[in-house]
């Protein structure tokens, strides 16, 4: 597992430079990166606490991070019709423990995805994973990734244990 300060060094540094990475884009490529960890390798990339409610897959662990990291600061610009546009940047002096080539090679990956889509598309994305499509969202409740890419990974029906906290039964 990767710390998320370190996940979070490494997007804002290897993100394209001309492209905006708000808080909202960033939390959705690690949100990516840990689905795409959970299937492939039984594990998520970071040790972030997944939720989801009606308007879909969120954390505040990321958000708390920046502010909370003298590393990271939020940029903001006006834009057309007084738009504003908030992205966070890093320190060039920040400093990023190694990352390993699986764990560089997921998160490039939902980069180059994100990077080629708009906001829209990239929450269509977002939105077709597993979690999104198979779990009820009437009131925010935590998310186990791993459990989530077992069950679409296996046909395992564990999702009585993850939504109610209940034993399944078989």
């Amino acid at each position: 597992m990767v710390d998320l300060r370190d996940a979070l060094i490494y997007v804002c540094n290897q993100y394209p430079p001309k492209l905006s990475l708000p808080i909202t884009r960033l939390t959705q490529v690690v949100y990516l990166a840990d689905w795409r960890c959970s299937i492939a390798y039984g594990h998520t990339l970071t040790r972030v606490k997944w939720f989801i409610n009606e308007q879909g897959v969120y954390t505040t662990d990321i958000a708390a991070g920046i502010q909370s990291d003298p590393t990271f600061s939020i940029v903001c610009s006006r834009r057309l019709f007084r738009i504003v546009r908030r992205r966070v940047t890093v320190r060039h002096d920040a400093e990023l423990k190694f990352l390993s080539k699986k764990d560089a090679e997921i998160l490039s990956a939902v980069m180059r995805t994100s990077a080629t889509r708009s906001s829209t598309g990239f929450l269509r994305i977002i939105e077709s994973t597993y979690p999104c499509r198979h779990y009820r969202r009437d009131f925010p409740r935590p998310i186990d990734l791993v459990a989530l890419a077992h069950e679409r990974k296996y046909g395992t029906h564990t999702k009585r244990l993850i939504v109610t906290g209940l034993p399944s039964s078989k």
